[in-house]
């Protein structure tokens, strides 16, 4: 299997235990680069076992492709997690309204978050600093792409919990 010549192909993928999912836009999907990137279509090849562990060995060694993993649905916990990220990157003005406010306040505020985290991941794949900063941009990016607009994400006492790691 030639993930280099599937992966152009796909626009998303995702991890279900131990089966890895490559969605895909049609039955024939043709390369392409400009397509939307971690989409989840109603089409799509699974993998298991010894495939699905040698895909995510690929993407562990070429971690430029992980930017089309599928985000996972939206739950409170990766909201008070995303604006502790958020209060840590301080990355641009979307991020720090997003860390002031503790609110995603309308899609055009969607949109500048999703392109200064774009830009984050692009030069923590360049440059890393330190481990799990990847992981934790991509967990930012999985809330703004599914969270509600205009609701708190978190109260003042869940950052507090969360920063402590005590449960609310």
């Amino acid at each position: 299997m030639n993930l280099w010549e599937i992966f152009p192909s796909v626009c998303g993928y995702e991890r279900i235990g131990d089966q890895v999912r490559l969605y895909i836009d049609g039955p024939k999907p043709q390369p392409n680069f400009t397509r939307r990137r971690g989409v989840r279509t109603s089409l799509f090849r699974l993998y298991a076992g010894q495939d699905a562990q040698d895909i995510l060995a690929w993407l562990g060694r070429n971690r430029a492709w992980q930017v089309m993993r599928v985000s996972p649905p939206y739950s409170p916990e990766l909201g008070i997690r995303a604006v502790l990220l958020a209060t840590e990157w301080r990355g641009g003005s979307a991020i720090l309204g997003l860390a002031r406010t503790r609110k995603i306040a309308d899609a055009a505020h969607r949109e500048r978050l999703r392109h200064e985290v774009r830009l984050l991941i692009e030069m923590v794949l360049e440059n890393p600093v330190r481990g799990g900063e990847f992981g934790d941009l991509q967990d930012l990016e999985d809330a703004i792409n599914a969270a509600p607009l205009g609701v708190e994400l978190a109260t003042a006492a869940e950052l507090v919990d969360g920063c402590s790691g005590t449960p609310g």
